[in-house]
């Protein structure tokens, strides 16, 4: 089978999909033009995995009504996650947190703590096994205009900040994380993409972190 979604505009672009833990429902996220604007909300829409029949469809606009850009999406049993960025001051993390059966929004969380106040761009999202915790990965400018990976964890219920680390490389250069991943156990959270070195160019960089 195969579903559509068009979002009443002429540009939707899906970005990524997760599978419920329980199987019985699949979602996909990404970026659509607006109704009535050419600027972009999130786009996340809930399918019965089963019979492909839409269950639900929710847009995320963000605070200043500009550019909004769904970049990953992850499922729990009860609950779907969606990060990318959006406009605040500069680019910020977005973190939309909805109900799995409803769409339902429970919580939006922005991360715009970077040293730089200017660019943060999350590109990957991860559950632990329970829901219990959302992790969000990515990068963020400095003051200097380079970039380091910046993780951030949230309490997956109440969407509440828990911790932020950043990773700024040897080369104190560009290091920009793409994605996160969760241990089965959920203990540990892991980030990698790649990070410039201080003789080798752009290096393999993956952190490890107590969830």
């Amino acid at each position: 089978m195969t579903r559509y979604y068009n979002g009443r505009s002429s540009i939707s672009g899906p970005a990524s999909v997760a599978v419920s833990p329980v199987g019985g429902r699949v979602f996909v996220t990404g970026t659509t033009t607006g109704p009535t604007t050419s600027r972009t909300d999130y786009a996340t829409v809930g399918y019965s995995a089963a019979t492909g029949a839409q269950l639900w469809v929710k847009r995320y606009n963000g605070p200043t009504n500009c550019w909004e850009i769904a970049t990953s999406v992850a499922a729990s049993a009860n609950s779907v996650f969606v990060t990318g960025r959006s406009s605040g001051i500069g680019q910020d993390y977005a973190t939309v947190a909805y109900d799995a059966g409803t769409g339902a929004r429970k919580w939006v969380a922005r991360y715009n703590n970077g040293p730089g106040k200017a660019y943060d761009y999350a590109r990957s999202v991860a559950v632990s096994p329970t829901g219990g915790k959302v992790f969000v990965t990515g990068y963020s400018f400095r003051v200097s205009g380079d970039e380091d990976y910046a993780t951030v964890g949230y309490d997956g219920v109440t969407g509440a900040q828990l911790w932020v680390s950043r990773y700024n490389g040897p080369a104190s250069s560009n290091d920009e994380a793409n994605s996160v991943a969760v241990s089965p156990s959920g203990g540990e959270v892991f980030v990698t993409r790649f990070s410039g070195g201080a003789t080798t160019g752009a290096d393999y960089a993956t952190i490890a972190y107590s969830g």
